[in-house]
């Protein structure tokens, strides 16, 4: 009963968006299973403009432009992604208990009946910090560590995960490359 209660309170945790993920993105941040299934259902939230950012912000709103020249960029996401904000332990692929929880509540919604049948892309961002080589390496292990969670402790086929890395080169806060926002996992549903 305890056990319970403390995974209650970890996905509680989970739930509790980073601000700069959630400020205006629906699918972003700690998400609860059911709002990871509305985002990962075939073209994303309805009526949202998801993948169509501003370049210029509103005040306090993260820096997400559509592109930015040189190594790196910020790339608006496809309709049907969310950005989670899966924690690991420093400068590595272990993930945290609020990254436990947050994987747990995506694994809830990716054996939901409307989502069974889906594959998805588990994507490994880093900050800024470091060289390029070093945080692409970092971003491909967080990516597998995620994808290894869901298999075996969420019971998520396989065959329906793949997991790539992209380093720095896509930013979610542009304007503050360093910012813990930059390091997520992003889910993206590869057939729609």
């Amino acid at each position: 009963m305890r056990a319970l209660a403390l995974l209650i309170g970890l996905v509680a945790l989970a739930a509790a968006p980073h601000p700069a993920l959630a400020q205006s993105d629906p699918c972003a941040g700690g998400l609860d299973p059911a709002r990871i299934i509305e985002c990962l259902r075939p073209g994303g939230i309805t009526g949202t403009t998801r993948g169509i950012r501003p370049s210029t912000p509103p005040a306090g709103a993260p820096a997400r432009p559509v592109a930015t020249p040189g190594p790196v960029a910020a790339v608006a996401p496809p309709e049907s992604s969310v950005d989670l904000s899966v924690q690991f332990g420093f400068d590595s692929a272990a993930l945290t208990p609020q990254g436990t929880a947050a994987l747990a509540a995506l694994a809830t919604a990716l054996r939901d009946p409307s989502l069974a049948q889906a594959r998805f892309r588990i994507a490994g961002h880093t900050d800024a910090r470091g060289t390029d080589a070093y945080n692409q390496a970092l971003s491909e292990r967080r990516a597998e560590a995620a994808r290894r969670y869901l298999v075996e402790q969420g019971g998520v086929d396989p065959a329906r995960l793949s997991a790539i890395g992209y380093g720095r080169r896509q930013l979610y806060d542009v304007a503050h490359p360093d910012s813990a926002a930059n390091r997520r996992v992003q889910v993206i549903r590869v057939d729609n």
